[in-house]
């Protein structure tokens, strides 16, 4: 779930970070309420799914976990759930 939200939060950060730039803008005098300036909404779309292939792809590299380690699923023994993991 955290990773999940990590996500959707980097997927919206270039948005967020875009609309801090044009409230700014507009209050220091740099770009007038009625700009004809289209939003770069493509190029906001492509920095957050960079940023989100990029999370993953440091997650995958820096998790942690060993290589080659064998995975054994959740089991029933004695009526009890003994839970799975790498061993």
């Amino acid at each position: 779930m955290s990773r999940l939200l990590l996500n959707a939060f980097l997927f919206l950060l270039p948005f967020m970070l875009y609309g801090l730039y044009v409230l700014a803008a507009r209050r220091l005098g740099w770009m007038s309420r009625e700009s004809d300036q289209a939003p770069p909404h493509a190029w906001l779309v492509l920095a957050g799914i960079g940023l989100v292939l990029a999370s993953i792809g440091l997650f995958a590299v820096f998790d942690g976990s060993e290589v080659g380690k064998e995975y054994v699923p959740a089991r029933l023994e004695n009526g009890e759930i003994v839970p799975g993991g790498f061993r």
